[in-house]
Protein backbone atom coordinates (compact mmCIF):
# COMPACT_ATOMS: atom_id res chain seq x y z
CA UNK A 1 0.00 0.00 0.00
CA UNK A 2 2.75 2.57 0.66
CA UNK A 3 4.27 1.89 -2.76
CA UNK A 4 1.35 1.57 -4.73
CA UNK A 5 1.55 4.71 -6.99
CA UNK A 6 5.60 5.70 -6.52
CA UNK A 7 7.23 6.00 -9.40
CA UNK A 8 10.91 3.57 -9.05
CA UNK A 9 12.88 6.73 -8.76
CA UNK A 10 10.09 8.13 -5.99
CA UNK A 11 11.41 4.43 -3.95
CA UNK A 12 15.07 5.12 -2.46
CA UNK A 13 16.29 2.87 0.09
CA UNK A 14 15.76 4.83 3.34
CA UNK A 15 11.96 4.68 2.57
CA UNK A 16 12.42 0.81 2.05
CA UNK A 17 14.05 0.92 5.69
CA UNK A 18 11.47 2.46 7.38
CA UNK A 19 8.82 0.12 5.71
CA UNK A 20 10.88 -2.55 7.40
CA UNK A 21 10.82 -0.94 10.43
CA UNK A 22 7.09 -0.63 10.42
CA UNK A 23 6.05 -4.37 9.61
CA UNK A 24 5.80 -5.71 12.78
CA UNK A 25 4.19 -9.22 13.25
CA UNK A 26 4.76 -9.18 9.54
CA UNK A 27 8.40 -8.48 9.58
CA UNK A 28 9.73 -11.59 7.50
CA UNK A 29 8.03 -11.72 4.52
CA UNK A 30 7.64 -7.77 4.00
CA UNK A 31 11.70 -7.73 4.25
CA UNK A 32 11.26 -10.20 1.43
CA UNK A 33 9.37 -8.40 -0.51
CA UNK A 34 10.83 -5.11 0.14
CA UNK A 35 14.43 -6.31 -0.68
CA UNK A 36 13.18 -7.88 -4.17
CA UNK A 37 12.11 -4.70 -4.81
CA UNK A 38 15.34 -3.00 -3.52
CA UNK A 39 17.05 -5.68 -5.73
CA UNK A 40 15.16 -4.86 -8.70
CA UNK A 41 15.53 -1.25 -8.38
CA UNK A 42 19.78 -1.81 -8.77
CA UNK A 43 19.23 -3.96 -11.32
CA UNK A 44 17.62 -1.24 -13.34
CA UNK A 45 20.61 0.79 -14.02
CA UNK A 46 20.68 2.75 -10.75
CA UNK A 47 24.06 1.89 -9.74
CA UNK A 48 26.86 3.88 -11.93
CA UNK A 49 30.80 2.75 -11.81
CA UNK A 50 33.80 4.66 -12.90
CA UNK A 51 36.69 3.06 -13.27
CA UNK A 52 40.60 4.80 -13.73
CA UNK A 53 44.14 3.77 -13.47
CA UNK A 54 43.41 0.28 -14.65
CA UNK A 55 46.67 0.00 -16.82
CA UNK A 56 48.60 0.41 -13.31
CA UNK A 57 47.90 -3.26 -12.73
CA UNK A 58 50.74 -3.64 -15.46
CA UNK A 59 53.21 -2.19 -13.24
CA UNK A 60 53.09 -5.53 -11.20
CA UNK A 61 54.80 -8.43 -11.87
CA UNK A 62 52.30 -10.41 -10.38
CA UNK A 63 49.52 -9.13 -12.28
CA UNK A 64 51.36 -8.09 -15.62
CA UNK A 65 50.82 -11.95 -16.82
CA UNK A 66 49.18 -11.10 -19.93
CA UNK A 67 46.60 -13.63 -19.53
CA UNK A 68 45.65 -12.24 -15.41
CA UNK A 69 46.06 -8.68 -17.09
CA UNK A 70 43.62 -9.11 -19.71
CA UNK A 71 40.89 -10.92 -17.49
CA UNK A 72 41.13 -7.83 -14.86
CA UNK A 73 40.84 -5.56 -17.75
CA UNK A 74 37.71 -6.96 -19.08
CA UNK A 75 36.06 -7.07 -15.76
CA UNK A 76 36.61 -3.53 -15.22
CA UNK A 77 35.18 -2.51 -18.86
CA UNK A 78 31.96 -5.16 -18.31
CA UNK A 79 31.49 -3.82 -15.17
CA UNK A 80 29.51 -6.92 -14.47
CA UNK A 81 32.01 -8.16 -12.18
CA UNK A 82 32.46 -4.40 -10.17
CA UNK A 83 28.48 -4.75 -9.64
CA UNK A 84 29.11 -8.19 -8.19
CA UNK A 85 31.44 -7.10 -5.82
CA UNK A 86 29.85 -3.91 -4.81
CA UNK A 87 26.95 -5.83 -4.47
CA UNK A 88 28.94 -8.17 -2.21
CA UNK A 89 30.03 -4.77 -0.16
CA UNK A 90 26.95 -3.84 0.39
CA UNK A 91 24.75 -7.42 1.10
CA UNK A 92 27.97 -8.03 4.03
CA UNK A 93 29.15 -4.78 5.57
CA UNK A 94 31.86 -4.69 7.69
CA UNK A 95 32.41 -6.25 10.57
CA UNK A 96 34.64 -3.48 12.28
CA UNK A 97 32.01 -0.48 11.60
CA UNK A 98 34.13 1.58 9.77
CA UNK A 99 32.66 1.18 6.08
CA UNK A 100 36.07 -0.38 5.12
CA UNK A 101 35.54 -4.08 4.07
CA UNK A 102 38.97 -6.09 2.64
CA UNK A 103 39.39 -9.14 0.52
CA UNK A 104 42.38 -10.77 -0.05
CA UNK A 105 42.82 -13.48 -3.07
CA UNK A 106 40.22 -15.68 -2.93
CA UNK A 107 37.86 -13.86 -0.48
CA UNK A 108 37.05 -11.84 -3.31
CA UNK A 109 33.42 -12.69 -4.91
CA UNK A 110 35.06 -11.83 -8.02
CA UNK A 111 36.87 -14.92 -9.67
CA UNK A 112 38.94 -12.93 -11.98
CA UNK A 113 40.07 -10.64 -8.90
CA UNK A 114 41.68 -14.10 -6.93
CA UNK A 115 45.27 -12.69 -7.29
CA UNK A 116 44.79 -9.39 -5.99
CA UNK A 117 43.17 -7.27 -3.20
CA UNK A 118 40.48 -4.92 -2.79
CA UNK A 119 39.67 -2.46 -0.24
CA UNK A 120 36.58 -0.41 -0.53
CA UNK A 121 35.02 2.27 1.60
CA UNK A 122 30.46 3.34 1.65
CA UNK A 123 30.16 6.79 1.98
CA UNK A 124 26.32 8.13 2.64
CA UNK A 125 25.30 9.77 -0.44
CA UNK A 126 22.13 11.20 1.31
CA UNK A 127 18.15 9.71 1.22
CA UNK A 128 19.03 6.10 1.68
CA UNK A 129 21.69 6.26 -1.22
CA UNK A 130 25.08 5.26 -0.38
CA UNK A 131 29.00 5.26 -2.85
CA UNK A 132 31.40 2.74 -2.89
CA UNK A 133 35.13 3.67 -3.50
CA UNK A 134 37.53 0.76 -3.99
CA UNK A 135 41.09 0.10 -4.54
CA UNK A 136 42.51 -3.05 -6.77
CA UNK A 137 45.81 -4.01 -6.50
CA UNK A 138 48.50 -7.10 -5.60
CA UNK A 139 48.03 -9.15 -2.39
CA UNK A 140 51.35 -7.54 -1.20
CA UNK A 141 49.67 -4.01 -0.96
CA UNK A 142 50.46 -1.76 2.19
CA UNK A 143 47.04 -2.80 3.70
CA UNK A 144 47.64 0.15 6.66
CA UNK A 145 48.36 3.01 4.02
CA UNK A 146 45.24 1.91 1.60
CA UNK A 147 42.87 1.82 4.81
CA UNK A 148 44.12 4.88 6.18
CA UNK A 149 43.84 6.63 2.40
CA UNK A 150 40.36 5.25 2.15
CA UNK A 151 39.08 6.32 5.71
CA UNK A 152 40.44 9.87 5.56
CA UNK A 153 38.96 9.96 1.88
CA UNK A 154 35.47 7.97 3.46
CA UNK A 155 35.22 10.92 6.04
CA UNK A 156 35.97 13.43 3.55
CA UNK A 157 33.16 12.18 1.32
CA UNK A 158 30.79 11.86 4.41
CA UNK A 159 31.10 15.46 5.03
CA UNK A 160 30.86 16.62 1.73
CA UNK A 161 27.89 14.59 1.25
CA UNK A 162 25.88 15.31 4.03
CA UNK A 163 26.50 18.85 4.26
CA UNK A 164 25.06 19.23 0.98
CA UNK A 165 21.78 17.82 2.29
CA UNK A 166 21.25 20.20 5.51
Amino acid sequence: TNLNGLTVEQINLSLIQRLKEQAGIHEDIIAQVLNTVAETIEQDGDLEIYTSGTTNIFKYPELSDSKKASELISAFEEKDALYELISDVENTGDETGTGIQVYIGDESPVATMKDCSVVTASYELGEGMRGTIGIIGPKRMDYKKVMSNLKHLKKELDRIMLKEDE
